[in-house]
């Protein structure tokens, strides 16, 4: 278990730096939007996607945070594992919290013109910005007409 942990801490720690290699700002969540258009992006998307693999809600709430920060500063980003495993991760995630972030984040990789209003936004954390793309997310479903 204790292997576990630490395998898990050390992909987290190799996904934020890789995109956060250059970030000059210590106390920041997320990285500016620049760093991610020069980051490589296959490689933090493999160290992502082993962090939405493992059994820590922790680990992967935050990698899925990372990953809609990353999906909103390049929509073209083609993540279609992740996509993939965001959707199991929405029904079969353990903790509720977990199956909702994994949805909301789903959502953003099919629809990221949806929430092109909360790129610009700086966030200080996920929850910060799962709030808002939750907020989003609803006033968008609530004000479809249907025509």
């Amino acid at each position: 278990m204790k292997a576990v942990t630490m395998f898990a801490a050390a992909m987290i720690l190799f996904a934020a730096t890789t995109m956060q290699a250059q970030n000059k700002e210590v106390n920041k969540y997320f990285s500016d939007p620049s760093i991610y258009k020069h980051a490589d992006i296959p490689s933090a998307l493999k160290a992502f996607e082993s962090c939405l693999a493992m059994d820590n809600a922790g680990v992967q709430e935050s990698a899925m945070a990372h990953l809609v920060m990353l999906k909103m500063v390049i929509p073209s980003v083609d993540a279609g594992e992740i996509t993939h495993r965001l959707e199991e991760l929405s029904t079969s995630a353990p903790a509720p919290s977990t199956r909702y972030k994994a949805y909301i984040a789903s959502q953003v990789y099919r629809n990221p013109e949806l929430f092109a209003s909360e790129q610009g936004a700086e966030y200080n954390n996920g929850d910060e910005l799962f709030n808002a793309l939750a907020a989003r997310l609803q006033s968008s479903v609530l004000s479809y007409s249907g025509n």
